[in-house]
């Protein structure tokens, strides 16, 4: 359980290994992860999915991200969702688990587009949320590298709120989250991953590296 783990209030790269500190205990002790990040990426899902040892029917993640993808990335994605045939070819082990989740709904991805009257600078919160089945969660938020799970040499700093210890900030926190997934917020349209596909509202990204 999440409450079992000796977390500290805040971690920074400076001083700590947030990887091994944090991310990847949570993660082995959560059922669920939701999170809004402004870049998203296939080597995050399969990290993330690679720490929980496969693909869980125990784990799901309920992804907000910006509109902004790699091809690849979107490519395969778009794949998954929108055809009914498999896509496996010769990928490996780990895109094949997030392959599976995508299709049994155990991630969902929704994007999140800028009304046209807003500044287009405007980006999503960095943040999420792990929740294990006894109800407790655990809240971050704070300067993330653009990998969630692979080490980077810029500075990372994350904060730490649990729902046992400061459950007024985070229920603030998750209240916004639960908007902005639902498409209640003023400054995004929410958009299912498929629709926004569909729709053409996905920019592509030929030579930036996008890892969310």
């Amino acid at each position: 359980m999440l409450r079992n783990l000796d977390l500290k209030i805040g971690y920074d790269s400076e001083s700590d290994d947030i990887i091994q500190d944090f991310f990847i205990p949570c993660i082995q002790n959560c059922t669920m992860l939701s999170k809004s990040t402004n870049s998203f990426s296939l080597e995050t899902l399969t990290s993330i999915i690679g720490a929980r040892g496969g693909a869980p029917i125990d784990f799901t993640m309920n992804i907000v991200v910006g509109r902004t993808f790699r091809v690849k990335d979107s490519e395969m994605v778009s794949n998954v969702l929108l055809s009914q045939g498999q896509t496996r070819n010769q990928t490996s082990k780990e895109l094949y688990h997030v392959e599976k989740m995508l299709r049994n709904q155990q991630i969902i991805i929704r994007i999140a587009t800028p009304h046209e009257d807003e500044d287009s600078d405007n980006t999503l919160e960095e943040m999420g949320f792990f929740e294990d089945n006894s109800g407790n969660v655990v809240l971050y938020d704070g300067i993330i590298s653009k990998s969630f799970l692979k080490r980077r040499k810029k500075f990372e700093s994350v904060n730490v709120f649990t729902s046992w210890e400061d459950e007024k900030r985070l229920q603030r926190k998750k209240s916004y989250f639960q908007d902005l997934w639902e498409n209640n917020v003023r400054r995004f349209d929410v958009y299912d991953f498929a629709d926004a596909s569909e729709n053409g509202l996905i920019k592509y990204s030929f030579g930036w590296a996008i890892d969310g």
